[in-house]
């Protein structure tokens, strides 16, 4: 049977004080038998588009294995929004984007929100929504 975890972390995430590497990623995931496994940033991250390299990198290394998720905070100006989202998705391969709405603050039928669908929509990738609290 596979398993895949559709919400994983690395990075550092100074909500929850933990910084998670891609060793841990894949010891945990060797652990609890998972075949492959989204992976994003925390919200909030302080260097989060060093983490989304990690991410693309990892998952140019392991087709099939790791899937990249963009989790950008989305206040940043609108056009450096939607150019790194567009560079993510279309150079590497990342399969979706996240809207936060507790970590970012952000509703879904909003302006900003509607712009992430819109966005997601333009690039035909899924929308995940974070909707419950975390921990």
């Amino acid at each position: 049977m596979k398993i895949i975890d559709c919400h994983t972390h690395i990075g550092y995430s100074k909500v929850f004080d933990v910084n998670i590497s891609e060793k841990e990623l894949f010891d945990g995931m060797k652990k609890n038998n998972i075949t492959a496994a989204l992976v994003q940033p925390f919200p909030g991250a302080p260097n989060v588009k060093e983490v989304h390299d990690r991410i693309a990198k990892l998952s140019e290394e392991h087709p099939g294995k790791i899937f990249g998720i963009v989790n950008l905070y989305p206040y940043i100006d609108e056009e450096e929004y939607k150019a790194e989202l567009e560079r993510l998705v279309k150079d590497h391969g990342f399969v979706g984007v996240k809207i936060h709405t507790g970590g970012h603050a952000v509703n879904p039928s909003g302006k900003v929100g509607l712009m992430i669908f819109e966005m997601a929509k333009r690039l035909n990738i899924p929308v995940m929504v974070h909707s419950g609290q975390g921990g």
